[in-house]
């Protein structure tokens, strides 16, 4: 069931539980937060997302870890469009709701996943400061690559390492090396999706908006 939560008249918490869905990796039965940051520039206008996100079992998701990932996955700061103090309460405030519905749903019984859409409405007409970030592409490279999760390629069977091929280099996953997770669940060398981000936002494979 979906629901909205009103942070602010800007900053809406949209989450919906997901009993039914394919997936190789159930974790033992474990659910997942999905936790996507959508940043909506002059809506009211047409205008374009920017967007991250992330995947946690349920057990990472105390209130501590969930106040340092918001954080880091803001794809921009909200030190640049509120005062540094204000900020502050929102994250704490934001952390809370999403702290408050994962507790909610934890023992749903066939609970899959709890996916949480923090949106946040910016007017660039007002906010022409947070126009100068978006224009500087060394920004927008470190957050593509803040969404992602890092990891080392272990041994995997032969039939598994059949389908590990890197879609950007068309290379295979060696062992060892080190491999990145899209918020899209799609996985290339570290390396390579960074080169790509320095020129796309979009993933490889199925053109995901980072």
């Amino acid at each position: 069931m979906a629901s909205t939560i009103h942070i602010t008249d800007y900053i809406r918490i949209f989450s919906n539980k997901i009993f039914n869905i394919s997936d190789t990796d159930d974790n033992g039965g474990e659910p997942y937060l999905i936790l996507d940051f959508i940043y909506n520039i002059d809506g009211e206008r047409g205008g374009d997302d920017i967007a991250t996100g992330s995947r946690h079992k349920f057990s990472e998701c105390n209130p501590p870890s969930l106040r340092a990932l918001i954080e880091e996955k803001e794809p921009i700061p909200l030190d640049i469009m509120v005062d540094p103090q204000d900020a502050e309460i929102l994250r704490e405030r934001i952390s809370n709701v999403i702290t408050s519905l994962v507790y909610d749903c934890a023992g749903t019984e066939g609970l899959k996943m709890l996916q949480v859409v923090v949106h946040v409405e910016i007017n660039l007409e007002e906010e022409d400061y947070v126009l100068r970030e978006l224009d500087d592409a060394e920004f927008l490279h470190e957050r593509r690559m803040n969404s992602l999760q890092k990891n080392v390629y272990r041994n995997v069977t032969k039939a598994e390492k059949e389908n590990d091929i890197c879609s950007i280099c068309l290379h295979e996953m060696g062992v060892e090396e080190e491999i990145a997770c899209t918020p899209c669940v799609h996985r290339f060398h570290h390396a390579c999706i960074s080169r790509w981000f320095e020129k796309s936002g979009l993933c490889p494979l199925c053109r995901y908006k980072i």
